[in-house]
């Protein structure tokens, strides 16, 4: 490449400056000087041999092109994970966590290994447009689930409390 070509000259250069300068400085008795310009002259040879010792590093490769159709579910998929409300799937008596709040809430990443019987019972019998809830967790850890409804949402009871006055 030029930018190495250049790098070499300039390199070259600086050396050949340097065993100049340090000739110069010896002959009129300015060792440390002379010293100096030998340590420069030494440093940028080094600097040489290192650089043609390495091999030339290859640029990446270039990802490759994302269709159209993969970019789509990509955003959706990004837009269902940014929803606040928690999403699950009920499918053949499996419950699947379908974005971020559903994983916080149920702390499960795909599969919920143990769902409670009650919202799966819930989720299975309710049909669209209906609103059930559901009352899970011993009295330290209630929790209250909205199933069919199209908002559903999954918040402690003393929350609603609160919103109510």
């Amino acid at each position: 490449m030029a930018s190495d070509r250049l790098r070499a000259t300039l390199r070259a250069l600086v050396v050949a400056a340097a065993g100049a300068a340090g000739a110069v400085a010896a002959t009129r008795g300015l060792y440390a000087t002379a010293l100096l310009a030998a340590l420069i002259a030494v440093w940028i040879a080094a600097l040489n041999l290192i650089d043609t010792g390495q091999p030339q590093a290859q640029s990446p490769s270039p990802p490759a092109p994302i269709t159209a159709g993969e970019e789509e579910r990509r955003r959706l998929t990004a837009y269902l994970d940014l929803s606040p409300a928690p999403l699950v799937a009920l499918d053949d008596g499996r419950l699947r966590v379908v974005n971020r709040a559903a994983r916080r809430l149920l702390g499960a990443s795909d599969l919920v290994a143990d769902p409670p019987p009650a919202l799966v019972a819930a989720l299975s019998d309710t049909r669209p447009g209906r609103t059930v809830t559901i009352d899970i967790g011993d009295e330290s850890d209630l929790r209250s689930f909205r199933a069919g409804h199209r908002r559903s949402c999954a918040r402690r009871p003393d929350d609603a409390d609160r919103r109510a006055d």
